[in-house]
């Protein structure tokens, strides 16, 4: 619709003889060069272009000082502007028209992000040229044309958006903020990541001339094991960074790596060999509580039994079902949370123990311990109901205050078992990834 109207509006002008520099110029000759653009045909173009002694490349051929590249980015048509590109030099492409728009400006307004980067690939100035008071990413993002932004964005040297340049940055912030385009903090969290990868390569640079020596690498080894940096000791994946043989080397004290970690968390093994061995001890006891209770509760069911028949007297009701499988689940997982806590007690406690075995038992047996307290629950709560069904005003209240015991032993060791699952199982320092930026898909220029 814009295009047609656009035609139209240019088939006037052209009748015109008086350009806006009072020069004389026929600018009917250009019609057809103008029916062609319009239509996106090049072969026309380049006929029309090629075979004038005056070649009108860069040539106005509206009144309003507009040359053929103007038209063709008016019109939008990509293959077009790329096949012109080749009969065009640079100072072709920063040309502006009587109202100061150059072509990769008009590119700029109306969104063409292809036009954009075939010109930029062209001439790479373009993104730098200043006019009508502003710079083309500023232009793209001041009307809306959120993708030619982000690629403007992206070729734009940052020290024309500095503040010794002029108001090009702010108002671009401002621009992003009136159409929405919000990305301060991804900005910041590239920003700094780009200074943590500087000081990471400086760093590096400095140490590598050290760790050319095999002495220089043991001793890293060494230092790292001394510090605590278990994931670097004992992981598989130091098998990738160093040889094999590093970790058998000795230091000056004649101890390896492993050996050296070993004695430097010493006291931090018994601590922890203390703390898991007091908490299986305690769960044991709870753990061995809840079996002798639902074992009872399996041999005196409510109601008593049938004299006649020798079965439960509410064998045929629901609720009965209900507190015979709650009860085997609290037997059998209370079972199993006895076996994995007596399996801490035995342990060895040596120190690949802690990676993988130790806290894989414990996850087990907490996770154990909190179903088998809940099915203990539902089996009370189902011996009342059938014991008192109708007294449900009692029966309720009673029920809702079974919950509680539940509630506050998932608020007190919910956090240690999402914080061990987390470290065992979750990703270590190798496997971690950084999210992308999103507001830029293409940064780094």
């Amino acid at each position: 619709m814009y295009q047609q109207r656009w035609m139209r509006k240019l088939r006037l002008l052209i009748r015109k003889t008086v350009n806006s520099r009072g020069l004389v110029v026929d600018f009917s000759q250009y019609e057809d060069l103008l029916r062609a653009l319009y239509k996106g045909h090049w072969d026309s173009t380049k006929e029309f272009l090629l075979g004038r002694m005056d070649a009108a490349v860069n040539e106005r051929i509206s009144p309003t000082g507009e040359t053929a590249l103007h038209v063709a980015v008016r019109t939008g048509h990509d293959q077009l502007i790329e096949k012109l590109m080749e009969l065009l030099s640079k100072e072709d492409l920063q040309i502006e028209d009587d109202d100061g728009w150059t072509p990769m400006l008009l590119a700029a307004r109306y969104g063409y992000t292809g036009i954009a980067k075939c010109m930029h690939k062209k001439n790479q100035n373009l993104v730098s040229l200043e006019k009508r008071n502003c710079i083309p990413v500023v232009m793209a993002m001041t009307t809306g044309n959120i993708e030619v932004a982000r690629y403007l964005y992206s070729v734009t040297p940052q020290k024309h958006l500095m503040p010794e340049q002029g108001n090009h940055g702010s108002t671009l912030i401002t621009a992003s903020i009136w159409v929405d385009v919000f990305g301060i903090r991804q900005i910041y969290e590239m920003k700094m990541l780009h200074v943590q990868a500087l000081e990471l390569l400086r760093q590096m640079c400095e140490e590598i001339p050290i760790l050319s020596r095999p002495e220089e690498i043991t001793e890293a080894l060494f230092r790292a094991a001394r510090g605590g940096i278990v994931e670097f000791v004992v992981a598989v994946e130091v098998e990738k960074i160093l040889s094999p043989e590093f970790k058998t080397f000795v230091n000056d004290s004649d101890m390896t790596p492993t050996e050296l970690f070993t004695k430097a968390h010493k006291d931090m093994m018994k601590e922890g060999e203390k703390w898991m061995k007091t908490t299986a001890t305690s769960c044991t006891v709870v753990g061995t509580f809840i079996i002798t209770i639902m074992f009872a509760a399996a041999f005196t069911v409510p109601g008593s039994n049938d004299p006649n028949t020798s079965f439960p007297m509410f064998s045929n009701k629901k609720l009965f079902t209900i507190f015979i499988v709650s009860d085997a689940l609290s037997l059998f997982s209370s079972s199993t949370l006895v076996l994995m806590f007596l399996a801490i007690l035995t342990s060895r406690y040596e120190e690949e123990d802690y990676l993988k075995s130790l806290p894989t038992k414990m996850i087990v047996g907490l996770a154990t311990l909190f179903f088998s307290i809940a099915t203990m629950m539902i089996t009370f709560s189902a011996a009342l109901f059938l014991m008192q069904p109708r007294r449900s005003w009692m029966v309720i209240p009673v029920i809702c205050l079974a919950s509680v015991p539940i509630s506050i032993f998932v608020s007190m060791q919910f956090p240690l078992l999402l914080d061990m699952i987390t470290s065992t199982y979750g990703p270590s320092t190798f496997t971690r990834k950084i999210e992308p930026w999103v507001f830029v898909s293409s940064v780094g220029k």
